[in-house]
């Protein structure tokens, strides 16, 4: 279960958001289809995800950053980087796959490789399971490679 950095001294309100938003992380985890889950969400489990990104919590972010996935990418996008720029590692194994796949911002596999890294330095499972995929090489020697190939193939 994800853990909100969070003052004991803080009101139960707090608490209260806390726990809720714990939840919605390890719901999320555990699997499914992710959109159909945020779309499902009613709006008052909405307010309580802008209140935590106006508070400055990387989950706050991550879950908007989810909500907002297919209605508007940079602003799904700019969600995604705030929480992954504080060290919450689904946001930034968030912020590799969209630069490997070039989602709301240029295609880069430098920049992928290192957003899986810091998450997979954290212990994310999909990080580690995406970097082991490319079998020792770097992402960007693998894409390369695969450049490569494609190049040959087509002539």
């Amino acid at each position: 279960m994800y853990r909100l950095a969070l003052s004991e001294s803080k009101t139960n309100t707090y608490t209260e958001l806390r726990l809720s938003i714990a939840k919605h992380l390890a719901d999320i985890e555990a699997g499914g289809d992710v959109r159909s889950y945020m779309k499902a969400m009613p709006d008052s489990r909405l307010k309580e995800w802008q209140k935590a990104e106006a508070l400055g919590w990387p989950e706050g972010q991550y879950l908007l950053a989810l909500y907002f996935i297919d209605d508007n990418t940079p602003y799904s996008t700019e969600l995604l980087r705030k929480a992954a720029l504080q060290g919450f590692a689904p946001a930034q194994y968030g912020m590799g796959i969209r630069f490997y796949y070039g989602t709301g911002v240029t295609d880069n596999a430098l920049e992928a490789e290192r957003w899986l890294r810091k998450a997979e330095a954290q212990g994310h499972k999909k990080a580690r399971e995406r970097l082991r995929g490319w079998e020792g090489r770097t992402l960007y020697e693998f894409m390369n490679e695969v450049d490569d190939f494609l190049e040959r193939r087509s002539r």
